[in-house]
């Protein structure tokens, strides 16, 4: 029989709007893209996303929320009973709606074998009747099974039967990645390990990186992003909670790019700005009293100072975070408030 081509009519076609997980950051029905070195605390991220989907929880910047909903979580690295509920426990997650992906029984004996990505439509029945708004695979290089990581046709090939899950069922499915070793002048798009395919497939890419002045911070950070602009990148720290790793947001967007990032470069549009003149402004600014967070970002962008700079003024100065109901606030220390009577 004859080969033939399958055509539409885009007049045919009606047109539907993106759904998000993570408004602007993590799209249903689509596949995303987590990506970091070893140690970069990708999973603790994504152990935070599912314990905040499956209690209805907004999400760090304020969007989302809404009905709770079950997460699949498909791991190969870490101990589901030592680490992985522990983690799952101090952030707040409802056990109930969490679920772990242990193997594929196949065959007519029924063994169970480990999962690989050409077992995606077996999972299909599970994510429908359990209620399931996420995926994740972590890492994804585990679960491969044959196929060349590094060969663009293979890989592409391998992720079908995982998008068109995502696009029956309109799963998130996210997608946990190293990067590969670090080449100078190679932008951080093209960082992930395993073939560009990897990213090519996804709707949405992200990288997680520590800041290169400020090793304990966290930077989540856009590496591709074709379904919306870019909402920015966000911060975090991890927190220890009796030995056990949980993610502390940051206030507001943080002023680095993953290019940034990886080159170590960290006072974008500011550089030629001393800390001391930095510090002398956020002191100017807290010195009647409290000031809101929201404020202060609003007065730094009009001057020309990228937030993160103001973050590391905060930190030099010992500057304090506290909460006026719902409303972050920022105020001087005793030891260095200006014009409050206080000894100095």
């Amino acid at each position: 029989m004859a080969s033939e081509p399958v055509i539409q009519c885009l007049d045919d076609i009606q047109e539907t709007r993106m759904q998000w997980l993570w408004p602007s950051r993590i799209p249903l029905g689509a596949l995303t893209l987590i990506a970091g070195d070893p140690g970069a605390s990708k999973s603790t991220l994504s152990i935070d996303i599912a314990a905040r989907i499956s209690t209805g929880a907004p999400f760090p910047d304020g969007s989302g929320g809404g009905a709770p909903a079950s997460a699949i979580m498909v791991g190969a690295e870490d101990d589901i009973a030592a680490t992985v509920k522990p983690r799952l426990r101090v952030a707040g997650a409802d056990m109930r709606r969490i679920f772990t992906l242990d193997g594929i029984r196949v065959g007519a004996d029924g063994r169970s074998s480990m999962f690989q990505l050409h077992h995606a439509p077996h999972l299909e029945e599970q994510v429908v009747s359990l209620g399931v708004k996420m995926v994740v695979i972590d890492p994804i290089a585990s679960f491969w099974g044959r196929v060349r990581a590094n060969d663009a046709p293979e890989v592409s090939t391998a992720l079908v039967p995982l998008q068109e899950l995502a696009t029956r069922t309109g799963v998130a499915i996210v997608l946990i990645a190293h990067l590969n070793k670090s080449s100078v002048g190679v932008k951080a798009m093209y960082r992930p390990s395993g073939s560009i395919a990897l990213i090519g497939r996804a709707r949405a890419a992200w990288m997680v990186s520590a800041d290169p002045q400020d090793p304990e911070l966290r930077c989540f950070a856009k590496l591709k992003l074709n379904v919306a602009r870019d909402p920015g990148t966000l911060a975090y720290r991890i927190e220890d909670v009796e030995g056990v790793p949980r993610v502390v947001w940051q206030e507001g967007v943080h002023d680095v790019t993953a290019d940034e990032l990886l080159d170590g470069t960290n006072q974008r549009g500011s550089s030629d700005i001393s800390a001391n003149v930095h510090e002398a402004w956020l002191r100017a600014q807290l010195a009647a009293g409290d000031r809101p967070v929201r404020e202060l970002q609003e007065d730094a962008k009009r001057a020309g100072i990228g937030w993160r700079l103001m973050e590391q003024a905060k930190k030099r100065l010992g500057v304090e975070n506290h909460w006026q109901g719902r409303m972050s606030v920022w105020r001087l220390p005793d030891t260095t408030a200006f014009g409050r009577g206080v000894a100095r």
